[in-house]
């Protein structure tokens, strides 16, 4: 899971190589490759650094490191449904913020609920 986090943040921050991923966060690129090769995981505050360049919410992000973390299988059960609630909360606004925008016409796009995109037009 850190690898899909190290990929997006590169890519939607236009770096090209892990070298330069760890220079943009601050960190040594053999810090990065022990993430890849899951030796180590990263702390809270390099992984919010990951998820903004990554633009991932940062409460998924420190979720999922939670996730990686844990060893506990009836925590990761409770981490799991925290999880499946903020992204079931983020579409609710998502969707309500689309109809009670004053603008029309606009059309509002919204990604949300693993990964569907549901597009919404003010018919005003």
């Amino acid at each position: 899971m850190i690898d899909s986090y190290l990929d997006d943040a590169k890519r939607i921050s236009g770096l090209d190589s892990d070298r330069a991923l760890a220079k943009a966060i601050g960190l040594t690129h053999s810090l990065v490759h022990a993430y890849r090769a899951g030796r180590t995981l990263p702390s809270d505050a390099v992984m919010l650094q990951i998820a903004e360049l990554a633009k991932i919410p940062v409460e998924q992000a420190l979720l999922d490191l939670a996730l990686m973390r844990s060893n506990s299988e009836p925590a990761k059960k409770v981490l799991l449904n925290l999880k499946k609630r903020l992204v079931t909360a983020g579409c609710a606004v998502a969707v309500s913020l689309a109809f009670t925008t004053p603008t029309a016409p606009a059309k509002a796009a919204t990604t949300c609920c693993a990964g569907t995109v549901y597009i919404m037009e003010n018919m005003i």
